[in-house]
């Protein structure tokens, strides 16, 4: 499921939070928030695949079949009411229907724990195109995976490209076609949990990619062991030229 997934590059909404909140009425002990940690994955009402990263702490990346893309931190309120907003941007050179690249979005919804999230979302691009969908997400278990420097450490490649992890979590690779060098960290958020922070920056960048130089993108990353090869799958944002944009990319361990 998670090799097919990785393979069309799909994703989308939600992140976590946790702690306790609420109460449960007078001269009652507080409600305690589940955790919406996870990796989830599942189809929208409209039929596009996506699936969410979930830290934890609270942070989320989710990306469409389109290779749109939203971040943020979501909150958890009377144990399973989850919340949040976020911006959703395109690719690089892609659109929205209506000529966008960004929209506003905002969710609610609810979680069972390590088993499903349902959500309610509705965007509005910047020339006010509103669009609402929901979607149920299943638990993948990839997300119970411990993480390390030493498991994420290596070699890994794309079609043009070798990204060295080292040891210490430095990123380094460099792109045969565009020249463009990637200089980075990947380090450990909480080492029972299979999710990774990212950060890296483009330079050497040639011809019409040459956009790309100085431009910083952040977010997380994941290793997916059910794929065979070994692939990690990193889902970032950064500006390029001013304009915020998703950046999706599965490499193969070699």
């Amino acid at each position: 499921m998670m090799k097919k997934i990785l393979l069309l590059l799909l994703m989308v909404v939600v992140s976590s939070c946790g702690g306790s909140n609420g109460s449960a009425g007078p001269n009652q002990p507080p409600v305690a928030n589940v955790s919406p940690g996870g990796i989830w994955s599942g189809p929208d009402s409209s039929g596009r695949d996506i699936i969410a990263l979930i830290t934890e702490a609270g942070r989320f990346h989710f990306i469409n079949e389109d290779l749109s893309q939203g971040s943020g931190v979501l909150s958890v309120t009377n144990g399973n009411q989850i919340s949040g907003n976020f911006q959703l941007v395109t690719q690089l050179g892609f659109t929205f229907v209506d000529g966008t690249t960004s929209a506003n979005c905002t969710f609610t919804g609810s979680v069972v724990e390590r088993q499903t999230i349902t959500a309610s979302v509705n965007c509005t691009t910047t020339a006010g195109l509103q669009t609402q969908v929901t979607a149920t997400l299943a638990y993948e278990a990839l997300y119970d995976r411990d993480s390390s420097l030493a498991m994420v450490s290596g070699n890994y490649q794309a079609v043009q490209e070798v990204l060295n992890v080292a040891g210490d979590g430095t990123m380094f690779s460099q792109n045969a076609g565009t020249g463009c060098v990637v200089n980075g960290q990947i380090a450990i958020i909480n080492a029972a949990y299979n999710a990774y922070d990212v950060s890296f920056t483009y330079s050497n960048c040639d011809g019409q990619e040459a956009i790309l130089n100085g431009s910083t993108f952040t977010g997380l990353a994941l290793l997916d062991n059910t794929a065979l090869p070994e692939e990690i799958g990193i889902a970032v944002t950064g500006d390029v030229a001013g304009v915020h944009v998703s950046s999706v990319l599965i490499l193969e361990r070699i």
